[in-house]
């Protein structure tokens, strides 16, 4: 897994993708995502951090009011509590992977509610 506090190239950013999918998708993981969850996720990922687990918010490292990692967890000290807490270095892809499986499995994760208003067509 390449990771560092600087934007990868879209080579590194793939190949740390593919490693992603594995983990998550793979033909031995039990429990495992279906292609279109891990893949939605990526696309996430790429957007927030070009598929980095090392990348600070802005690169300004060390700013824990700030996001890092994959999903730009914000403030930093969100997944860095969980990370010390589980054993994991606050950079570590299969970490920061493992906060997400828990955040899906324990509804951690904030949604936003939208509200929609239709009015249907009268058909003529």
């Amino acid at each position: 897994m390449i990771s560092g506090n600087r934007w990868l190239t879209l080579a590194e950013a793939l190949e740390n993708a593919r490693e992603i999918y594995g983990y998550l998708a793979g033909a031995s993981v039990q429990n495992r995502w279906t292609s279109y969850a891990v893949c939605a996720m990526l696309g996430n990922m790429w957007v927030e951090s070009h598929v980095n687990p090392g990348i600070w918010q802005n690169l300004d490292a060390g700013n824990t009011d700030l996001g890092f990692g994959f999903v730009q967890w914000t403030p930093a000290t969100k997944l860095f509590s969980w990370m010390d807490a589980n054993g994991y270095a606050h950079d570590s892809w299969t970490g920061q992977l493992e906060r997400i499986k828990w955040e899906v499995a324990n509804k951690q994760r904030k949604t936003q509610q939208l509200h929609f208003h239709y009015k249907r067509r009268a058909r003529k």
